[in-house]
């Protein structure tokens, strides 16, 4: 029985007794029927907003162009990785404390009294 991700070889078709193969579902597009109805492809593409900037992809390696852009290590607070596999940068922002002083004076009121 074929697993999942498995190429898939349905046996033999035409009239040279050719034996046909598909592609694995995972590498077929989302709800794209083929091999005569008896698979549907479930790949699904990043989109380009989750793709490094300037990085080709998709039909041909050319259909979309990535658009993210990364913060720099100095827009990360320290000692915070992120990036490939989260440990590729760290980063080195240090912040100004978020810490502040109320004033609370409370007036005094001076009544005399005849």
């Amino acid at each position: 029985m074929p697993q999942r991700g498995d190429m898939q070889s349905i046996g033999t078709a035409g009239w040279w007794g050719t034996t046909v193969t598909y592609p694995s579902e995972d590498d077929v597009r989302l709800n794209v029927v083929f091999g005569g109805g008896l698979f549907i492809g479930n790949l699904v593409l990043p989109a380009v907003g989750d793709v490094e900037l300037a990085v080709n992809y998709g039909a041909s390696g050319t259909e979309f162009t990535g658009t993210f852009v990364a913060p720099t290590e100095a827009q990360v607070q320290l000692a915070v990785q992120y990036g490939a596999s989260g440990t590729e940068f760290t980063g080195v922002f240090v912040g100004a404390s978020h810490f502040f002083e109320i004033d609370i004076t409370v007036p005094t009121i001076s009544v005399e009294i005849d």
